[in-house]
């Protein structure tokens, strides 16, 4: 590919104002191959001496300022007689190289800005995956991408965060590390600054520093926007782009972002783990939210109306109704809520063999899923070691309320995260192994397994591009 760069000649021109239209052609050690480059009319000779001129050249590649020759060819003003015809010692002084830095949101906006003094500043929203390429003009005047090497320095996060992050030490994440190429892509994972060194295979042009600022989105795609602010501070502290988490809370609680959103896990949860399993109806603190059971359990001290109400919104049942069984929600609803078809095999042969396993009290307020990222109450109080309110008192109904459901979510979803991808730090071969990452901790989220069960992790990610966090301003100031 050539380029065109723009050379600065000093010295004395032989013509002393004589009006003479003159040519200028340029060879020498400095250029490839010593010989002559390039030969074009550059002006009309008005003095004063010594002069400095400037004329653009088509070179591929010039090795060093210096010595050179360039012989002028002039004609009189007016005739077609020749004044003269020399060769003189000439010396580069300069050579500008017109770079521009390029940089592009993916499904957002693409930008360019001419490099000056071989840097550049540019702004990209938190969770954005972007693109930055060098390019120069071509002999034609059309840009075209350099090939470089992409490096990042270290980073500086802010606001600080003081809790469990992924990517702690980044602001973004460079994809296919170390490797050279035209253009090179980017997440951006926490708020804060960077900078972005590019150098071009081709040693005559010197490197280009990108400094990076990663700011808050104005928003995060469509509606709603609600929860928007709190999804962005989230995704900085969690170190899950907020369009992910987002998207999460879209697949849990429906496309109007329901905080109200409720599910009882009837197998997966009731039979399997709170009535069954480890019973953990019988442990504080679950026992002081438990229902009273037909098997002489009695109800907890610290039960509500608040925390038996959703059982009465999603089936109709009654607050004073006592001992409603699993095995009679089952036979009235299991078609609409799906508990069979959700669970796993093992399961549902105990079922097939033994339907007495389900004559047992329902625990509707223990064995269920709440608010805006359903979260299970058991999660919350063994996993995350949720103390609910101020007072210490985790009422399974306070999971309803967003201050709670989505620190709560996301911190689950960042864990989930780390038990997926065990040692995974910053390395990604792709935007696609990046996206894949995420899918596996859906899925561990949702069923404790890195299997698209249900589908469950790419119906999150296919939600994404919904939710692409949107920039406050230029990319380039």
């Amino acid at each position: 590919m050539e380029i065109a760069y723009d050379v600065f000649f000093t010295s004395v021109c032989p013509f002393h104002d004589c009006g003479a239209a003159f040519t200028l052609a340029i060879g020498g050690p400095g250029l490839p191959g010593g010989g002559i480059s390039d030969a074009r009319t550059i002006g009309t000779c008005y003095g004063p001496c010594p002069s400095t001129v400037k004329v653009t050249f088509d070179v591929s590649a010039v090795t060093a300022n210096g010595p050179v020759f360039w012989t002028i060819f002039g004609t009189a003003v007016g005739t077609d007689t020749e004044v003269a015809s020399v060769s003189i010692d000439g010396t580069i002084t300069a050579i500008s190289r017109p770079l521009t830095v390029t940089g592009s949101i993916t499904n957002g906006p693409t930008a360019s800005k001419q490099i000056s003094q071989n840097t550049a500043n540019a702004t990209f929203p938190l969770g954005s995956e972007f693109t930055l390429k060098l390019q120069a003009p071509d002999a034609s005047g059309v840009l075209q991408p350099i090939g470089s090497a992409f490096s990042l320095s270290s980073a500086s996060v802010s606001p600080a965060i003081a809790t469990p992050t992924l990517f702690p030490n980044n602001v973004v994440i460079e994809f296919d590390q170390g490797s050279p190429s035209a253009s090179k892509v980017f997440r951006a994972v926490h708020l804060g600054t960077v900078t972005v060194t590019i150098t071009p295979s081709d040693q005559s042009i010197s490197p280009v520093t990108v400094n990076l600022t990663i700011n808050m989105p104005s928003r995060l795609g469509n509606a709603p926007t609600t929860y928007d602010t709190t999804l962005i501070s989230l995704g900085h502290q969690r170190g899950i782009p907020p369009s992910f988490l987002k998207a999460d809370v879209a697949q849990e609680s429906g496309s109007t972002f329901n905080p109200n959103a409720f599910r009882y896990e009837l197998l997966s949860m009731d039979l399997a783990d709170i009535s069954g399993g480890r019973n953990w109806r019988t442990v504080v603190p679950f026992s002081l939210y438990r229902l009273a059971t037909s098997d002489g359990l009695t109800r907890g001290a610290n039960l509500t109306k608040a925390d038996i109400d959703p059982r009465e919104i999603l089936f109709g049942i009654p607050e004073n109704a006592t001992y409603v069984s699993a095995s009679q929600l089952y036979a009235a609803f299991n078609s609409t809520q799906r508990w069979y078809v959700l669970t796993n095999r093992s399961t549902q042969k105990l079922i097939d063999k033994n339907p007495n396993v389900l004559n047992f009290t329902a625990q509707t307020t223990l064995a269920s899923s709440y608010g805006l990222l359903q979260m299970l109450y058991r999660t919350a109080v063994l996993d995350m070691g949720w103390k609910g309110s101020p007072s210490g008192q985790p009422a399974p109904h306070l999971l309803f309320d967003p201050n709670t459901a989505l620190p709560l979510g996301s911190d689950f979803l960042r864990r989930c995260f780390e038990i997926v991808n065990p040692g995974q730090g910053t390395t990604f071969a792709s935007p696609f192994a990046f996206s894949e990452s995420f899918r596996k901790a859906f899925n561990q989220y949702n069923h404790a397994s890195i299997y698209d069960v249900q589908n469950y992790g790419p119906s999150v990610l296919s939600k994404v591009a919904n939710y692409l966090p949107a920039p406050q301003g230029p990319i380039f100031p």
